[in-house]
């Protein structure tokens, strides 16, 4: 879902540079209204808070996952796992702005965008035959686990591959040298694990929606002509 074009953009768009900067904690009214060339004043009349910011920052993010998923696979399954990676992909290349994720959920709930690709998350776990708790429960699962890996392996940054790789020195253990001779290993490890990690949850996913297609099938039984 494409922003309209403007001055809230423009602020958005300047907030999106400087917390890939200085970081979301050192994100001010005032300090974005530097950044984009306003006055604080000016920012206030399209966002009344911070939280009004990061949501449209994480609108542009979610934009992006969007735009580089293309267009999406009939399979849900495939679905979820296009809809997954891409958003890793847009957090991968502005990995600063994963710690938004932790401010009130309440904040960033009302995001048109982050709404829409909600949905589409939703309508595929649908079209695997989830309905009910079981949805909400995988729902959930695959919520923690693409937002949770991304905080955990982003959120640390500028520093977070530095981090990882220290985590991975510290265990001491001849099977990670090879890893930590450079945080471009490092990064590769991340991406792998999410992958082979992603792949796995969704086979579970898909083998509960087949398990509730099989229930329902038994519960109501087609009649033989």
């Amino acid at each position: 879902m494409a922003r309209s074009t403007g001055t809230a953009e423009v602020i958005a768009r300047a907030a999106l540079a400087f917390i890939e900067e200085n970081g979301v904690e050192a994100l001010t009214i005032r300090a974005l209204g530097a950044e984009a060339g306003l006055h604080h004043t000016a920012t206030y009349r399209h966002y009344r808070s911070k939280n009004d910011v990061l949501r449209a920052v994480l609108g542009l993010v979610l934009e992006e996952a969007i735009s580089g998923a293309g267009e999406l696979p009939a399979d849900p399954r495939e679905r979820l796992l296009v809809l997954s990676r891409s958003l890793r992909s847009a957090l991968h290349a502005h990995p600063a702005v994963t710690t938004a994720y932790l401010t009130p959920a309440e904040s960033l709930a009302d995001s048109d965008t982050s709404n829409a690709y909600q949905q589409e998350i939703v309508d595929a776990l649908r079209g695997l035959g989830l309905r009910g708790y079981d949805l909400l429960v995988r729902h959930q699962m695959l919520e923690t686990f693409v937002l949770g890996s991304c905080v955990f392996d982003f959120g640390g940054a500028p520093d977070h591959l530095d981090s990882r790789r220290l985590r991975h020195r510290l265990i001491a253990d001849p099977d990670f040298e090879e890893v930590t001779r450079s945080n471009d290993r490092v990064d590769a490890l991340n991406e792998a694990a999410f992958d082979h990690g992603l792949v796995v949850l969704l086979d579970e996913i898909a083998a509960a929606g087949q398990r509730a297609l099989d229930k329902n099938a038994e519960r109501h039984p087609r009649s033989k002509e």
